[in-house]
C-alpha cells in the first residue's frame, strides 16, 4: 500500500486520521509521540562511556526528556523502532540460576545488572525477557515486534509479537538461541524491531482482551521495589497490601531455604515409625487367626516405607557435570517410582544436584547427577539420598 507523499514526510492534517493497517513512518511516529497518542519510556539510558543510568521515576513520555528522546531517535531506523533488553531474564529450564546472578531471592530469574559480559544463553535454550521500553498505545494504533537480520545471524531469535491497541506497560518477549554456541544477553542489547500501524480506532470490546492489553502496574519501579513479582500476572496494588506481600515473600523464601535441611530428619523419623509399625504387625501375625489378611497388610505397609543411603559423586578435572554410579535399591519388593531427594554431605552453593528414581517389580534404580557453575580440579563429594514411594 502506497502512502500519500505528505505522509512520507510525516505531515498529517489535523482533520485526517491514519488509515487502518497503514504502517507509520519515522516522522509520523515522532509526531504521535509529541501528541501523546503513542507514549514510550526507557528504564535504562546510555551514559556515552559504555555504562548506563537507571531512570527510577520516568517522565510522562520520552518526548519530555532530551536524553531519552535522543536515544529514541537513534533507535528509530527506517520507520522501525529498535527494541532493547531490560534488566531481567527468565530462563525456560529447570536449573536454578547461580545465587550471584539472581534477582533478589528468585531462584530462576537472572538479574542482568549483575552479569559482567552478559548472561550466557546456552545453544537451543529459550528465555522470557522484559524490554527496556515501556509503551502505551491509544485505540488508534497497534504494533508488531519481529527479529532483526543481525540477530538471526547471531542465532538470537524472538517470537513475533503483536502489541494490541490500548496496551500500556513494559513488553515481555521470548528469545531463543538457535546457534550452536552460547550467546550473551545484556541490558540494552538490541533484540528486535517494532513497527507501528494505524488501527481502526474502535475501543477493545472483548473484556478478556482488555485484561491482556492493559498492564498499567507493569513497570520497572514496581518490580524493583518488590511490589510486583516478576513474570507473574500484574495486579492492582494498594499501599496497605504492599507490606503484606513483602512479608509473605520473606516468609516463603525462609521456608523454602530450610525445608531441604529439615527433610532428612523427617525421612528418618518416618522410616523409624514405619519400622515400628511393621514390627507390631509381625507380632500380631503370630497370635492372629487371620494370618493371610495380616500378611497382606504387612506387604502394603512395606511398599510405603522409605529407603535412604550415602553414595559418592566425582567431578573430573575441568568437568562441569558428574554422574554417580546408579544406586540399586532392594529387589523383590513392590516399590513404585516416587519422590527422590538428595543433598551434599558438605553444602556447596556452586553445585546443583538432581536425582531421578525409576523401578519395576524386578529392579529399582536411583540416578544422581551434579552440575557445577565453573570447572575445577577433580573432587569427590558424599551425597545423601532418600526415596519415598
Amino acid at each position: 500500500m502506497l502512502l500519500p507523499r505528505k505522509w512520507a514526510f510525516g505531515i498529517v492534517e489535523p482533520s485526517q486520521r491514519v488509515e487502518s493497517s497503514s504502517m507509520l513512518v519515522s516522522n509520523t511516529i515522532l509526531e504521535k509521540l509529541k501528541a501523546k497518542q503513542i507514549a514510550i519510556r526507557y528504564a535504562f539510558i546510555p551514559n556515552g562511556d559504555g555504562t548506563f543510568r537507571y531512570v527510577e521515576t520516568p517522565v510522562d513520555t520520552v518526548a519530555s526528556d532530551s536524553a531519552e528522546f535522543k536515544f529514541l531517535q537513534e533507535g528509530l531506523i527506517r520507520n522501525r523502532l529498535r527494541v532493547t533488553l531490560g534488566a531481567l531474564v527468565y530462563p525456560l529450564s529447570s536449573r536454578a540460576v547461580p545465587k550471584k546472578l539472581r534477582f533478589l531471592d528468585h531462584s530462576h530469574i537472572v538479574d542482568l545488572r549483575k552479569c559482567q559480559g552478559g548472561y550466557s544463553l546456552a545453544p537451543g535454550a529459550s528465555a522470557v525477557v522484559f524490554t527496556n521500553e515501556w509503551v502505551s498505545l491509544s485505540k488508534d494504533f497497534s504494533a508488531v515486534i519481529v527479529s532483526g537480520v543481525k540477530n538471526y545471524k547471531l542465532g538470537l531469535v524472538i517470537a513475533a509479537t503483536l502489541v494490541d491497541s490500548q496496551w500500556e506497560g513494559i513488553l515481555k518477549l521470548m528469545i531463543t538461541n538457535v546457534s550452536n554456541i552460547p550467546q550473551p544477553l545484556s541490558i540494552m542489547q538490541d533484540v528486535g524491531r517494532m513497527f507501528f500501524f494505524g488501527a481502526d480506532g474502535e475501543p477493545i470490546a472483548d473484556s478478556s482482551l482488555i485484561d491482556t492489553a492493559t498492564h498499567h502496574e507493569l513497570n520497572w519501579r514496581h518490580i524493583f521495589s518488590g511490589e510486583i513479582i516478576p513474570f507473574d500476572k500484574p495486579r492492582e496494588i494498594s499501599s496497605t497490601d504492599v507490606g503484606v506481600a513483602q512479608r509473605l515473600t520473606v516468609l516463603t523464601n525462609f521456608v523454602s531455604k530450610w525445608v531441604g535441611v529439615a527433610l532428612l530428619p523427617l525421612l528418618a523419623t518416618c522410616v523409624f515409625a514405619g519400622f515400628n509399625v511393621y514390627q507390631r504387625f509381625q507380632d500380631m501375625t503370630k497370635v492372629s487367626e487371620v494370618v493371610p489378611e495380616l500378611k497382606s497388610s504387612v506387604s502394603r505397609l512395606t511398599s510405603k516405607m522409605g529407603y535412604s543411603g550415602i553414595t559418592d559423586i566425582e567431578f573430573r578435572e575441568g568437568a562441569t557435570q558428574a554422574i554417580a554410579a546408579p544406586v540399586s535399591i532392594r529387589r523383590g519388593i513392590h516399590l513404585e517410582p516416587g519422590y527422590a531427594a538428595c543433598s551434599l554431605e558438605q553444602p556447596n552453593d556452586n553445585i546443583q544436584l538432581s536425582c531421578r528414581f525409576t523401578g519395576d517389580s524386578e529392579q529399582h534404580i536411583l540416578q544422581i547427577e551434579a552440575h557445577q557453575d565453573q570447572p575445577s580440579k577433580s573432587a569427590r563429594y558424599a551425597v545423601h539420598w532418600a526415596v519415598i514411594p
